[in-house]
């Protein structure tokens, strides 16, 4: 059992020291490491900002080439409406008309199908291999930053 002198003393000893933050708290220490953490973020900052651009670049030339697809889309659907309305007369050049139309549209529409699918795989390829080359970049930050 502590007398009242050391336990007071005790105290006395341990609040002194804990508000005095020099003994417990190295500035020059943790600039340090306010720094290194700083350096590491400001890669961050930099990779996320590259990737941004990545996906805003890839965002926009999908756009253009669906865009370019409407486009032509709406031209077909013109002379395609053209071409039905000029073989009206005849049921059976109407048939075949509608038949051959339905036809080179779904040709059309699969080669379109194709090169969007082709632009998403690229998109989606290049970005995750960003993506991955940034986690290689921020782990070696922070293993750089625990080593030091």
């Amino acid at each position: 059992m502590m007398n009242s002198y050391n336990a007071a003393s005790y105290f006395k000893d341990f609040f002194q020291n804990m508000l005095n933050f020099s003994k417990s708290f190295d500035c020059t220490k943790s600039m340090s490491d306010f720094a290194k953490a700083f350096d590491a973020n400001k890669l961050n900052m930099h990779l996320t900002s590259e990737l941004n651009a990545m996906l805003n670049e890839k965002a926009q030339a999908i756009m253009s080439k669906q865009s370019e697809i409407f486009q032509e889309n709406i031209e077909n659907l013109v002379d395609s409406i053209k071409d039905i309305s000029q073989n009206m007369t005849d049921p059976k050049k109407f048939i075949e008309k509608q038949n051959e139309l339905s036809q080179q549209h779904m040709q059309r529409n699969m080669k379109y199908g194709q090169e969007l699918a082709n632009l998403y795989t690229q998109a989606n390829t290049e970005i995750l291999k960003k993506c991955f080359e940034q986690m290689q970049a921020g782990n070696q930050a922070a293993q750089d930053l625990q080593n030091k």
